[in-house]
């Protein structure tokens, strides 16, 4: 489920500098640290948008803002404990490569219905593939 790779223009890496500046600092994809508690930024909005998606329950939601709080805390135990994930409450490879996952299930089923899924930040949900830690 890893991210393939790809050619980015000059005017996509100026965004992607930019994007960091804004929203903390640059992840990779595999080996990336773990996005945790108090982090904030566009690898937080991935984990809040595929968290709700593959939970569907309003018990557990996450607004959608790229700020990992106790409300995002919550989402990220449940979301693991329903993978049968350790509930550690942080997003590291094993729980990145699931909510990737649910990513990439979120766009399809968007897709499917002729939208386009961007974030608040104009870059494409399927960029969260560089910035979620994942195991491939």
């Amino acid at each position: 489920m890893g991210c393939k790779i790809r050619t980015v223009s000059a005017a996509l890496m100026l965004s992607a500098v930019a994007l960091s500046a804004a929203a903390g600092a640059a992840r990779a994809e595999v080996g990336a640290p773990q996005i945790v508690e108090g982090d904030q930024g566009f690898g937080v909005y991935c984990v809040q948008v595929a968290a709700d998606y593959f939970l569907d329950d309003s018990n557990y939601y996450a607004t959608p803002d790229g700020s990992f709080g106790p409300q995002t805390l919550r989402v990220v135990e449940r979301f693991q404990q329903q993978n049968s994930l350790v509930q550690d409450g942080g997003v590291g490879p094993l729980t990145g490569t699931r909510i990737w996952g649910s990513v990439q299930n979120h766009i399809s089923h968007v897709e499917a219905g002729g939208g386009s899924v961007r974030t608040p930040w104009g870059v494409p949900l399927t960029d969260c593939c560089q910035v979620l830690p994942t195991t491939s």
